[in-house]
């Protein structure tokens, strides 16, 4: 579904002609991107306990820790629900006696959870990686400006590139619209390049309604 929307905004872009000033595309290691998201020890706990309740037979307890469970997987929490449907039995034979034993890849998986999780989000991202690509692609034939900031050095670098990016397209832009909107981020140079920049503030004050992203030069009669 969010693969399908991608797509619907990118053929809407495209068919409306609308680019945009600056695209960025953030990239990031698909491991530090699952760690970041994901709490890998909080994972196995709960899969652990899921499975000491299946070990202990106890039916009422695994039912009620999976109405809570929120980071196992569907696949894994409907086959502890099915044990734990088998554990109380029908209404016709009622509780078996004795209790079923829990299955033996229900207990110990060939794969931990968290290493399940892994793999479904990385083969999640690569679904995504094919729809930007296609996405950029189109970007490119159509000459729009487009950057691509790493963010797996920490959010700082990040933070700093994206600023630095941004720059030709705001602080250095003749739009005084733009550049009355940074005197919230950099109040001092916002001033300052208002003050004495070629783009001057218009007779009618900040913002002109009938023209509100155009510069008003200095020294034209109409401005």
């Amino acid at each position: 579904e969010e693969m399908k929307t991608a797509r619907t905004l990118q053929n809407l872009l495209v068919k409306a002609r609308r680019i945009a000033d600056l695209t960025i595309v953030l990239r990031c290691k698909s491991n530090l991107a699952f760690e970041n998201t994901h709490d890998v020890v909080a994972i196995d706990a709960e899969d652990a306990a899921l499975c000491e309740l299946a070990k202990a037979q106890d039916a009422e307890g695994l039912l009620a820790k999976l109405a809570t469970a929120t980071l196992v997987s569907e696949e894994r929490k409907a086959a502890f629900k099915g044990f734990a449907e088998e554990l109380q039995g029908t209404e016709e034979d009622g509780v078996p006696d004795p209790l079923p034993e829990a299955p033996e890849d229900l207990l110990e998986p060939e794969e931990k959870e968290s290493e399940l999780a892994k793999t479904r989000f990385v083969e999640r991202k690569k679904t995504e990686q094919e729809a930007l690509k296609e996405f950029v692609e189109k970007l490119t034939e159509a000459r729009a400006p487009l950057a691509k900031v790493a963010v797996d050095r920490g959010e700082a670098p990040a933070h700093q590139a994206l600023l630095w990016h941004c720059r030709p397209f705001m602080e250095l832009r003749a739009s005084l619209f733009l550049r009355h909107q940074l005197l919230s981020v950099h109040p001092n140079r916002a001033a300052d390049i208002m003050s004495r920049g070629l783009a001057q503030v218009s007779v009618f004050g900040l913002a002109n309604p009938m023209l509100l992203d155009a510069p008003s030069f200095a020294g034209r009669e109409d401005c």
